[in-house]
């Protein structure tokens, strides 16, 4: 059996990968307890709540790939001088 790498060394398409196909980045252990405290405790709707953990992981993932898009450019740059 192969040892399982960390998050940070596999690629989207590995099994286990951190990125999904909806442009949503996966839900962190953080962002489930923020949703089960906001149905137990019911202050607004879970809908709304939903929606803005949506919308948090969709900014989220958009910010991962901009940065390793930049990342990417900035390293192909030095490697052409």
């Amino acid at each position: 059996m192969r040892p399982r790498l960390p998050r940070r060394h596999r690629r989207p398409g590995q099994k286990g990968g951190t990125e999904s196909d909806d442009g949503l980045i996966p839900l962190t252990l953080g962002e489930v307890r923020r949703l089960l405290a906001h149905l137990i405790t019911a202050a607004r709707p879970f809908d709304h709540i939903h929606r803005w953990s949506r919308w948090r992981r969709r900014h989220q993932y958009r910010a991962r790939k901009a940065h390793y898009q930049r990342r990417l450019r900035l390293h192909q740059v030095r490697l052409e001088y």
